[in-house]
């Protein structure tokens, strides 16, 4: 039930700073664990559906957090699906952009 979100942005509620470092900063941490880091990626896949939480995002380096993820995980299709899915949300905000930039993205 988690996968499928809903995918309306009206309906995505905007995250605190606070709230948003608290969560990735778990995420980093369990990102060799494939089931939370999975569950961690649809959130912030839904999340960033919103400009605002795009924004934050990319001041806890969101980015490199996704990259990370689907080079641990380039076995594990679901997971890769939805890292890039919540990339491509990401990358609308242009601090995002340029973080993906300057990581050079994904090979």
């Amino acid at each position: 039930a988690l996968l499928v979100l809903p995918k309306d942005p009206s309906s995505v509620p905007e995250v605190q700073q606070a709230d948003m470092v608290a969560v990735l900063k778990v995420l980093k941490v369990e990102v060799e664990n494939v089931d939370i880091i999975l569950t961690g990626l649809v959130l912030m896949r839904y999340l960033a559906q919103r400009q605002e939480n795009q924004k934050r995002m990319s001041s806890s380096n969101a980015v490199s957090l996704v990259l990370q993820a689907l080079h641990l995980h380039d076995s594990h299709p679901t997971l890769q699906g939805v890292a890039c899915d919540a990339l491509g949300n990401l990358l609308q905000d242009q601090a995002n952009a340029d973080q993906f930039l300057a990581q050079r993205g994904v090979d």
